[in-house]
């Protein structure tokens, strides 16, 4: 009798057994998801924080992902991934916007600023300016500080 009373007390906890370890399997996949999310977006963390921090980094794909250890392929796919957009064409506006501030408020030269933002030279400087602002560097300088040239 004792016997046939534990199977069914075995019998009846059976679906709370199932239903715990279902719980547990969920859990750990929920865990594992957060693990691989949170280690997905920190190289985009790292790559924020390095351009933050030194616009002129931001000269190529290449450069910058070979700096935070990682391909150029993986790290411009996982930035598409994550903005859907090219991690170069975000690259180029922000030194572009950096390369807008020093003019607006730096008395740096456009030799020397092109030269701290990673350029080869002022022309190479003044054309992806152009290309990106629309303008010629002297010109958005002119044109922010309210200088008009004759």
């Amino acid at each position: 009798l004792s016997i046939l009373s534990e199977l069914e007390r075995s019998a009846a906890l059976l679906p709370v057994a199932e239903h715990v370890l279902a719980a547990l399997a969920l859990s750990a996949l929920v865990e594992d998801e957060r693990a691989q999310a949170t280690s997905s977006h920190e190289p985009l963390e790292r790559l924020r924080v390095l351009c933050e921090r030194r616009p002129e980094c931001a000269a190529s794909v290449a450069g910058i992902a070979k700096e935070l250890g990682y391909s150029s392929g993986y790290l411009s796919s996982l930035f598409r991934k994550k903005h859907g957009r090219p991690l170069k064409a975000w690259l180029d506006e922000l030194r572009a916007e950096s390369a807008a501030v020093q003019l607006t408020w730096a008395d740096h030269s456009i030799a020397e600023l092109s030269r701290r933002l990673g350029f080869p030279d002022p022309l190479t400087f003044s054309h992806f300016f152009r290309r990106v602002r629309r303008v010629s560097p002297r010109a958005w300088r002119e044109s922010q500080r309210g200088v008009t040239t004759p």
